[in-house]
């Protein structure tokens, strides 16, 4: 039987460049015609295995095309093979293009049927090229075969397979490599939800979900019908938490302190201070500072968080706040013998509060006197020589310093 589907898209291979197909709107069937009249058949032997005897039966319909039309393939495929030829695969796009649109070729090979009618089928008449009465025609063994042999086989489409990988809360894209032919027209198969792939396959994923994933992209070549397909390895890895450095800080009392905090993170990040002491704060930029740092040890938490995925990590940074002790500053004091000598001695000592200051090694006559952060040194009469201050000066924290000044006074 004949006619037009309801249902199955039409081909790209029955094209009104097939004399007689015209333009239908669906997939028409029949493509060849056998002489498989089930009213008088053709008898066909049958042999039981084992048996010496030979029975014969009339056999029609598609019992008996069916079969013809599959060794007729067979054949062709077994000559290709011996020419070092592929096999036909499905024949249509070859049957319907090389040979039926070529009008020599079309009547060397088909006995185009244009006389018959069933009943009252408005479709059911043969005539003049295709009809759904008897398709093609009946095929004309020894030119058919020489077609199929001798026609180039199309090629299906190649889909490169890959390997890729994306990251949670970043949308994955990917262009799938496809080589063809012809045009193409694209599916998934495998593809977890919301993951698609467009007419120029870019395969596109929204809202990627952690794990791994097998998706096989299917390219079908718009003309010939052949597909081709390749396998998407695609990993999509958990977002990662903001990695926070620790570190320790030093500082001075009274001394403003500032120190960027180190992060490493996909997105933008926001900041948090923890157990941080009062007038520190923490910058959009990650810099902490902090204007009066106060003597002691601090254990400070800085929180990153990240803006996208909402993960957070954490580093401990121990501030340390520390009085540098005593500081001694004084030049050499040369003098002439006999002629007065003053000189200074600057002592500055930042977050102590007290301090306690020895001197040896002075020459008789020198004294002393101390005014704010500095000691002034007097001599109202010098004896020739070389002598050496040693200055000590020691906190209310215990800590301390000592400087050696050199005292030259030379003879008049």
């Amino acid at each position: 039987g004949g006619g037009i589907s309801a249902y199955t898209a039409t081909p790209a291979y029955q094209t009104n460049a097939v004399p007689g197909m015209g333009s239908v709107a669906h997939r028409a069937v029949a493509d060849v015609a056998f002489n498989a009249d089930p009213a008088s058949g053709q008898y066909v032997a049958v042999q039981t295995p084992g048996a010496a005897s030979v029975s014969w039966l009339s056999v029609g319909g598609t019992s008996l095309s069916t079969p013809q039309w599959a060794g007729l393939l067979a054949i062709a495929n077994a000559t290709r093979a011996q020419l070092g030829k592929l096999a036909l695969g499905a024949p249509h796009a070859l049957l319907y293009g090389q040979i039926a649109s070529v009008p020599g070729t079309y009547a060397s090979v088909f006995a185009d049927i244009t006389k018959g009618t069933d009943g009252s089928c408005a479709l059911c008449s043969a005539k003049l090229g295709y009809d759904p009465l008897s398709g093609l025609g009946t095929p004309n063994v020894t030119g058919l075969l020489s077609a199929l042999t001798a026609a180039g086989t199309a090629a299906a489409p190649v889909v490169t397979p890959a390997a890729v990988s994306g990251k949670v809360g970043t949308a994955f894209s990917y262009a799938t490599a496809v080589t063809a032919a012809n045009p193409v027209a694209y599916s998934l198969t495998g593809a977890p939800a919301g993951m698609a792939i467009s007419s120029s396959g870019v395969v596109s994923w929204a809202t990627t979900v952690a794990g791994n994933y097998s998706v096989t992209v299917v390219a079908k070549d718009s003309k010939t019908g052949l597909s081709g397909l390749g396998v998407l390895t695609i990993a999509i890895s958990a977002p990662l938490p903001p990695a926070v450095a620790s570190a320790s800080i030093p500082g001075k009392p009274g001394v403003a302190l500032a120190f960027t905090v180190s992060v490493t993170a996909a997105n933008p990040v926001t900041y948090t201070l923890a157990g941080a002491p009062s007038g520190m704060a923490i910058s959009s930029a990650g810099v902490v500072s902090w204007a009066s740092p106060v003597l002691g040890s601090y254990n400070v938490t800085v929180t990153a968080k990240d803006s996208k995925t909402g993960l957070t990590g954490q580093g401990l940074y121990s501030v340390k706040i520390a009085a540098a002790g005593p500081v001694i500053s004084a030049s050499a004091m040369n003098g002439v013998a006999g002629k007065p000598l003053s000189g200074s001695i600057g002592i500055t000592d930042t977050g102590a509060t007290a301090l306690s200051i020895s001197i040896s090694g002075v020459p008789q006559g020198m004294g002393f006197t101390m005014s704010g952060s500095t000691l002034s040194a007097t001599w109202a009469s010098p004896v020739a020589g070389s002598y050496s201050l040693k200055v000590v000066v020691v906190d209310n924290l215990g800590l301390s310093a000592t400087l050696t000044i050199p005292v030259n006074i030379a003879a008049k």
